[in-house]
């Protein structure tokens, strides 16, 4: 009985398995350019640690660092991370900035509210006179609010009328101590409302209290479905005002416990931030000084690449312009980034899938090509927590280019992994 019930688990599983692969597409098109690459979701929320905790090197071969979110100067919401601490690293190694979140001077969470006026004078007068004696001022900038759509005001009503107030209060603030080079970043709301975000716009334009860089947070199920349309919403906004285009930085991405450090669900975010051109930080969701799980937690120094460390490398390390890539569906879990650097020289990020546990196959049909024969190989990176070594070729070849094109098939697709296409004479 035991065994005829075991070989009816087995056969269930084998079932299951099969029942789960698919086969999927993606068409690469290297002959239509969509930009130059934008780099832009290289970035994190306390992803650096003070007196060089991370070693140069590792942030040095991401290629193209961006921004990480840090605590006010003598900040007491975290152990470590001072932005000022951090900002002489993050200048030596490339990155491009350091944003400080000011309200994480406090040590609670939510912070305490003792009205505006507390505030600037207690917590945002300091953080401000501390930046501007800092040889790395303009390396800096100020996210005077975090979150404030649940944190101390709401994104409707009298709640939302008293956070624009006291958001022109505290804009006027840096700029008037700073200086009018200050840069300011914000509303940075915890997830993207389109009437609060008209209502924002429409009072800064009127008020002269722009932010610098728009901001707001990604942390939701609804991101797969509707970030396509809270970005297009947001830039339907500025046309209605006149205000011009702004960059965007969707300041934390990445569900608590379900994306980071999973390679084949951070592709999904890679591949829309890099599709709207914007730039992107990793929430903390864990411990800090680990680039947000890119690195293992392993004492001063001694933190080592994950999988989705080499995800990212991939990334910061593709060149020429990116191309456009049609999916099974825009808004799906599987998701690409291409890119074309040259004569038939083309790079493909892939990964993800509707379940964690999938295992399909995916064509790599790529377009735009000049005859001839092309070399290329495929490489894979898993989903660890702990350190995954730099990832070999999974497999190689050659092949040849028919009216324009070549199909590459990669079988065995996990889920939560990522794949890199590289083609090339």
């Amino acid at each position: 009985m035991f065994i005829v019930l075991a070989l009816v688990l087995v056969a269930s599983s084998v079932f299951l398995k099969q029942a789960q692969a698919a086969t999927y597409s993606i068409t690469v098109n290297s002959g239509s350019s969509t930009g130059g690459i934008k780099y832009g979701g290289i970035g994190w929320l306390y992803g650096l640690g003070e007196n060089n905790y991370i070693p140069d090197s590792k942030i040095t071969n991401l290629g193209h660092p961006g921004y990480s979110g840090q605590k006010a100067p003598w900040g007491a919401q975290h152990a470590y991370g001072d932005a000022l601490n951090v900002a002489v690293q993050a200048k030596r190694v490339g990155m491009k900035g350091i944003d400080i979140y000011v309200q994480d001077y406090y040590a609670q969470w939510p912070y305490p509210n003792n009205g505006i006026d507390s505030y600037i004078k207690n917590v945002l007068d300091k953080v401000i006179d501390s930046v501007k004696k800092d040889a790395n001022r303009s390396f800096v900038r100020y996210d005077p609010f975090n979150e404030p759509d649940w944190i101390w005001y709401g994104s409707s009503g009298s709640k939302l009328t008293q956070f624009l107030n006291d958001w022109k209060k505290a804009y006027n603030e840096i700029k008037s101590r700073d200086g009018s080079a200050a840069k300011i970043i914000g509303p940075s709301f915890e997830h993207y409302s389109a009437s609060a975000y008209d209502a924002f716009i429409s009072f800064c334009k009127a008020n002269n209290c722009l932010p610098d860089v728009i901001t707001w947070h990604e942390l939701g199920d609804d991101f797969f479905s509707q970030y396509y349309n809270n970005y297009n919403s947001y830039r339907s906004i500025e046309s209605k005002y006149g205000i011009g285009t702004k960059e965007v930085y969707i300041n934390e991405y990445g569900r608590s416990g379900k994306d980071i450090p999973r390679p084949g669900k951070l592709i999904q975010y890679r591949a829309r931030f890099e599709n709207t051109k914007v730039w992107g930080g990793m929430a903390f969701w864990t411990g800090g000084n680990k680039l947000d799980d890119l690195l293992t937690d392993e004492g001063a120094g001694n933190g080592r690449e994950t999988g989705a460390y080499w995800l990212y490398q991939w990334y910061g390390h593709m060149s020429g312009n990116t191309v456009n890539v049609a999916l099974p569906s825009s808004t799906g879990a599987l998701q690409a980034i291409g890119s074309k650097s040259g004569t038939n020289t083309v790079k493909v990020i892939f990964g993800g899938s509707g379940g964690d546990s999938d295992v399909n196959t995916i064509n790599v049909v790529v377009t735009g090509l000049s005859s001839g024969t092309v070399k290329y190989e495929i490489y894979e990176t898993n989903y660890t927590t702990g350190y995954e070594s730099q990832p070999g070729v999974r497999s190689s070849g050659t092949a040849t280019v028919s009216n324009g094109q070549i199909t590459i098939s990669v079988s065995n697709a996990k889920a939560l992994s990522a794949y890199l296409v590289n083609v090339h004479p």
